[in-house]
């Protein structure tokens, strides 16, 4: 009996395996049949590590709450919203394609659960960010800033959390679009927030106290916070809750989005496939 359920884990596990691999395959297959394209997005991504390092010679050391390097400060909130944005906008950008090939009713038919759908869709947008920051750590780390990597297996669990919050947050969005065929009102608003409150370019300590508020709200907050607390030289004066904080904070989040989120996706598909809304 042992061994039948030893032997039945492991092929579900080998399954969960073949399933991820098929979509990341799938992924990779859809952007590289348009190389040129991919090209020029990888490039433009790497253009802000040119933008700040001029900016940070002008803006010069002595700026206050964001340490003694601002280019190294900035461009770990410019690598948080990268990453973070494979979650949110990856997600969307993918089930937008999916439906528009008419490729979401054929995936409906696999034996997998309709709800585990967003998953499998948003690994590859994750992977490719999360490639495309690497590429912007070595870039940057040539032009001059400064990271401190004995933080880096806390960044890791941090930076994956973050990912976690931010699909939870493009798992509800593409509940919406499942229905509206438009969610980017919703992710604007969002991205935007998350742009002018989150920290990327400046402290939070330096918006109004009302607004510090609403910022904190925001997971991409506590994401950037603990970023630059871990893997900046002297981030941890820095102002902003602890990396402990942090980490309980996007656990909390994750909590709690994650079954209003999966739940609102799955009767979004059941509704759309009963009303003919899926095919395209």
């Amino acid at each position: 009996m042992t061994a039948v359920a030893g032997s039945s884990t492991r092929s579900s596990v080998r399954r969960v395996f073949d399933v991820a691999g098929a979509f990341l395959w799938m992924g990779w297959l859809t952007t590289s049949a348009y190389p040129l394209s991919f090209l020029m997005t990888q490039i433009a991504t790497l253009v802000p590590a040119f933008i700040y390092y001029f900016v940070a010679e002008l803006v010069g050391p002595r700026v206050q709450d964001v340490g003694t390097d601002y280019y190294t400060f900035v461009m770990l909130g410019v690598l948080s919203l990268r990453m973070l944005s494979g979650g949110l906008t990856g997600l969307s950008e993918e089930l937008e394609e999916t439906i528009t090939e008419g490729r979401l009713e054929a995936l409906l038919v696999q034996p997998v659960r309709w709800r585990l759908l967003p998953f499998g869709l948003v690994q590859w947008p994750i992977v490719w960010r999360l490639g495309n920051a690497v590429l912007l750590i070595l870039l940057t780390a040539l032009l001059g800033a400064r990271y401190d990597i004995s933080g880096a297996l806390p960044a890791l669990l941090v930076v994956a959390l973050g990912l976690g919050a931010s699909t939870g947050v493009g798992i509800l969005a593409a509940a919406v679009k499942l229905l509206a065929r438009r969610t980017e009102p919703v992710i604007t608003l969002y991205v935007i927030a998350v742009t002018v409150l989150s920290g990327v370019f400046y402290p939070v300590s330096s918006l109004p106290a009302p607004v510090q508020v609403i910022s904190y709200l925001l997971p991409d907050t506590y994401v950037i916070a603990a970023l630059r607390k871990l893997l900046m030289p002297g981030g941890e004066s820095l102002p902003g809750p602890s990396t402990e904080a942090v980490i309980l904070g996007l656990l909390a989040f994750n909590l709690l989005i994650y079954p209003v989120a999966l739940w609102l996706f799955g009767r979004s598909l059941a509704y759309g496939r009963r009303m003919g809304l899926l095919g395209g």
